[in-house]
């Protein structure tokens, strides 16, 4: 889980592209997991809580007492993937909304319990893209017309947005979808819920994906910037770049930090909100991860390599 590190000093600059040492807010505090899983007290949570667990293997104890691997095997207290959904076809990415997984393939957007269970085609598609929610409506890229296109979370049609609008990554926050261009002169607009107010922002080479938090944009993309980064106000504001190379293709801010996925080095990373506390969740082969999304105890992602069309989770 993340500690909210917003009173910290945004512009402290993280080691770029490389695994950091953990950063702590005033308490000493990342909000991650302790690197030396040996130190961690086995009696958290109560007398005795996990005494008798091995917390560098234990899958329902792993680096810590009761943080449970999902079903996934724990390997010096760090919890490893699993495939929860597999022999989907290679395209479309995932969200998390109202306690659900959303998984896009052609022709449908299909809903499943957050274990990947019970799948149920919601939405009548053509072939969407990434995908985002107001906590109403799931917002997404239709890529073969390149419209934003929404559906109720409560269930009926798809509506249009944006007709038009090229998008690649797309985000909701403050009463606006963003969404982004992935070509080299693109860049990232945004347009009100409705489709009203159409608003370039600023430029970006080959920006891919997109997501809100805190007032700010976060973005990544492999083009010449090649960085995960945060503009403030809205996108209006400073940039601060959060994380350099690999290819920062799709992210997720959840409680105070970020999830993202690198296509360069096939990994799931995690961040703090001021860059510092870069890591990897040891994902030595994430398959090319794709559409990065969050629930409160898992990230979620979808394969476009090796087990390609997979949708894959670890425990946070």
């Amino acid at each position: 889980m993340f500690t909210d590190l917003s009173g910290l000093d945004e512009n402290a600059p993280p080691d770029a592209g490389a695994e950091a040492g953990p950063g702590s807010d005033a308490n000493g505090d990342t909000g991650f997991p302790d690197e030396d899983v040996t130190t961690i007290d086995t009696d958290a949570g109560g007398p005795d809580a996990c005494i008798d667990a091995d917390i560098t293997t234990d899958p329902l104890h792993c680096g810590a007492c009761f943080h449970d691997c999902l079903g996934g095997a724990c390997t010096f207290g760090k919890c490893s993937p699993v495939t929860i959904v597999a022999n989907l076809p290679p395209s479309g990415t995932v969200t998390v909304a109202k306690g659900k997984l959303y998984v896009g393939i052609p022709g449908t957007i299909r809903q499943y319990n957050l274990d990947g269970t019970s799948g149920l085609d919601v939405a009548n598609v053509t072939s969407p893209g990434y995908m985002a929610t107001d906590g109403t409506y799931l917002y997404f890229a239709e890529k073969a017309d390149g419209t934003i296109r929404r559906w109720p979370l409560a269930g009926g049609g798809v509506d249009i947005v944006l007709a038009s609008a090229d998008p690649m990554g797309v985000a909701v926050g403050d009463g606006y979808v963003y969404f982004t261009h992935y070509h080299t002169d693109g860049g990232i607009e945004r347009v009100q819920l409705d489709g009203g107010g159409r608003q370039p922002l600023f430029d970006y080479d080959h920006a891919e994906d997109v997501d809100f938090g805190n007032g700010e944009l976060i973005l990544g993309g492999d083009g010449v910037p090649n960085e995960l980064a945060v503009v403030a106000d809205a996108g209006f504001g400073a940039k601060r770049v959060l994380s350099s190379g690999g290819g920062p293709c799709s992210m997720v801010f959840i409680d105070g930090g970020i999830y993202y996925g690198e296509q360069g080095t096939l990994s799931i990373w995690q961040v703090a909100w001021n860059g510092t506390g870069t890591k990897s969740l040891f994902v030595p082969d994430a398959g090319k991860p794709v559409g990065v999304a969050a629930s409160d105890n898992a990230v979620y992602w979808r394969a476009n390599y090796g087990d390609a069309g997979a949708v894959l989770r670890i425990a946070r």
